[in-house]
């Protein structure tokens, strides 16, 4: 199964705060090494040794999906993942899950606004023949024709499933609105006009282009043979063209003035999304960022939460969302309210933002703040799975591997005066987008009167397997 995805693996993630009572701040959190190599091929590999559990958590990442994508193809890198779990040269869709059945593997692949992934999980004393699989997978894939026409019905029934939440379909028009003509403008499951034409040589071509050697990032966590490991990946038998991908976009996406755009659709609320550029995690205001996130919506005892959902009951959901990327990041808070009080929750939540560059955040608060950071950071990196997630992205991005353990330290070190200059360098003229009631559902509401409650789906929870 694809999940259309991005690991999680950032301090704040969403993996809950500590228990109560634990001081984070003592808890150690102490990993053997990462051994790193690169490969004759060019392939870079992070392993981790480990006897902790029996088990291996294998991912492989390449750089695809929207960044990489023209217009026109808008949603193939998720297609192209998809479509390698549904049989192979070898085997039919139906023998391919029996093999990993039989062997107890879990094997997913995954897309994201900047890469495509496959995680393999095994126990220890089947990985050789696991690990025959895999390279039968990425190196053999069928492509069938009759499976790629059922998957694009299954990919276009996502799409509609998607829309037809009305918080994700804000989102949506917000990354449209706030994106641009930027390539990250575009969903990763695609649009229904560029994915129904989507033919098996546009996939054979695609996997031609994205799946070279040199491009090839692996990282392993658990109880392996590194020498085993490293052999297995260098004798993938990849695609060795040279073709360039193309140069993603520079600079950082800013918008002049305020943009607000509003969608009427049949709703019994609405809902808003507001957001601004926000550092990138190569900034230097990237700790700042994830500890103004955390105060702002990053828990129930955040801004968002009391100000607007306990205390002036605005909100059916309310939260915020950080999408720290390699560059061109978006900060934004969402809400779900009633009909009558649209105006009142989005000067609410303007407010909540302009707050940060107006006033010093307490130091009780922001203390709080980095207590989660650290507990959600430690959380986060339970499995091995995990780790290797953290691993592999952390050199996929040539972060260093100690990317975590610096972001930490440095979020350790963040202060109030720090954030307001953040909000006053970062939050300059918004972007809106909303979902609000139209006519039809604006009589409806006058009729049965305001739901107690409501919940939707942002659409980026598909973003964070892990």
């Amino acid at each position: 199964m694809n999940a259309a995805a991005r690991e999680d693996d950032r301090p704040g993630a969403p993996a809950g705060p500590p228990k109560a009572g634990t001081d984070v701040s003592l808890v150690p959190q102490v990993f053997p090494p990462p051994e790193t190599a690169t490969l004759a091929s060019g392939a870079r590999v992070v392993l981790r040794p480990t006897r902790a559990n029996d088990i291996v958590a294998l991912r492989m990442y390449l750089p695809m999906g929207p960044l990489y994508e023209a217009e026109e193809e808008s949603g193939l890198s998720n297609l192209l993942q998809e479509m390698l779990l549904h049989g192979t040269l070898r085997r039919s869709e139906e023998e391919l899950q029996d093999a990993l059945a039989d062997l107890g593997v879990k094997l997913d692949t995954g897309t994201a606004n900047d890469y495509g992934s496959l995680t393999l999980r095994v126990a220890r004393p089947e990985l050789e023949r696991a690990l025959d699989l895999f390279e039968e997978v990425v190196t053999q894939p069928a492509l069938d024709e009759e499976e790629l026409r059922k998957e694009k019905v299954r990919v276009l029934n996502r799409i509609k499933v998607q829309n037809d939440s009305l918080l994700a379909a804000a989102f949506e028009l917000f990354r449209e609105t706030f994106y641009e003509g930027h390539p990250y403008h575009k969903p990763i499951l695609g649009y229904p006009h560029t994915v129904r034409p989507i033919e098996r040589r546009a996939l054979q071509d695609a996997r031609e282009r994205w799946f070279q050697p040199h491009r090839l990032v692996v990282s392993a966590v658990g109880h392996l043979e590194p020498d085993l490991v490293l052999r297995r990946i260098e004798r993938l038998a990849l695609p060795t063209s040279n073709g360039a991908l193309p140069s993603p976009p520079g600079g950082i996406v800013r918008h002049a003035e305020p943009r607000e755009v509003t969608k009427r659709r049949e709703s019994l609320a609405a809902w808003i999304v507001i957001g601004f550029p926000a550092p990138s995690f190569v900034d230097p205001d990237h700790a700042a960022a994830r500890l103004l996130d955390a105060v702002l919506g990053g828990t129930m005892n955040s801004r968002l939460f009391t100000e607007l959902r306990e205390k002036r009951s605005l909100a059916y959901q309310v939260s915020s969302y950080y999408n720290d990327q390699r560059g061109h990041s978006f900060l934004a808070g969402y809400i779900g309210t009633s009909a009558q009080k649209y105006d009142e929750a989005r000067a609410a939540m303007l407010h909540e933002f302009r707050r940060f560059s107006e006033e010093r955040v307490p130091d009780a608060e922001l203390e709080r703040a980095k207590r989660y950071l650290r507990g959600a950071y430690i959380v986060s990196a339970e499995t091995n799975a995990a780790q290797a997630a953290r691993m592999g992205r952390y050199e996929l991005y040539e972060l260093g591997q100690d990317f975590g353990d610096r972001l930490l330290e440095r979020v350790a070190a963040v202060t109030s005066d720090e954030i307001r200059a953040l909000a006053e360098k970062w939050f300059g003229p918004h972007v809106l987008a909303a979902i609000r009631p139209d006519d039809a559902s604006l009589a409806r509401l006058a009729e049965t009167g305001e739901p107690d409650d409501l919940f939707e789906t942002t659409g980026m929870e598909e973003e964070e397997p892990e």
